[in-house]
């Protein structure tokens, strides 16, 4: 897995609140590090039997109609969160959302996705699973999974199951390339360590 600094930053969004917290902190992940974003939406643009859930579009008009208005409202969500001096690029795909994420990280060469949690609920998220854990497994590029208690930029904690493992290592060196300085709790050991960040590193 890589572990360079942010490029091109891919943000999946469902228009909730959390994913409205996530862009904003891949907004200022992407302003510190000199970054592309690529925000984007994906869905089936089916109707869904849940009514608590307001589609994101009306349910009795063509499917290309409801892609253009996504495309809309996609653009309006984007700029109010991140504003329009940040470079970035919008991309409306027809797909489930894991697999569309997956997808655009192949295509577009991002090298890392930041997404929120605690998105989509009731019948999506029978029908999806979660997204964020989804992709979490099977992504090639690590994964920030933004809370949206999580501040817009703070120094980083991490948890990692074992020192030992390919996986935690890459967590703790991605860690500390993008934090000041990441808390890194070993589950194993039950120890807590501090990394000196990137940007502490190039100030010494």
């Amino acid at each position: 897995m890589e572990t360079t600094t942010p490029k091109l930053i891919l943000v999946p969004t469902d228009f909730s609140a959390p994913a409205a917290h996530a862009l904003r902190y891949a907004a200022a992940l992407g302003a510190r590090f000199e970054a592309h974003l690529l925000v984007i939406y994906a869905d089936l643009f089916m109707p869904y039997a849940d009514l608590s859930i307001p589609a994101v579009v009306p349910s009795d008009i063509t499917q290309s109609d409801r892609i253009e208005i996504a495309r809309q409202q996609l653009t309006s969500f984007t700029e109010s969160n991140i504003g329009k001096t940040l470079p970035h690029d919008i991309r409306v795909v027809v797909d489930t959302p894991a697999d569309a994420i997956l997808a655009q990280v192949r295509e577009s060469g991002a090298n890392v996705i930041v997404m929120g949690t605690h998105g989509r609920t009731g019948l999506r998220r029978l029908l999806f699973g979660s997204v964020t854990e989804s992709v979490m497994r099977l992504a090639p590029v690590p994964v920030i999974a933004v809370h949206e208690s999580t501040p817009d930029s703070a120094p980083m904690r991490v948890i990692v199951g074992s020192r030992s493992t390919p996986e935690a290592r890459a967590a703790v060196e991605y860690a500390g390339i993008l934090a000041d300085v990441a808390q890194v709790r070993f589950v194993d050991a039950g120890d807590v360590v501090s990394l000196p960040g990137a940007a502490r590193n190039e100030a010494a």
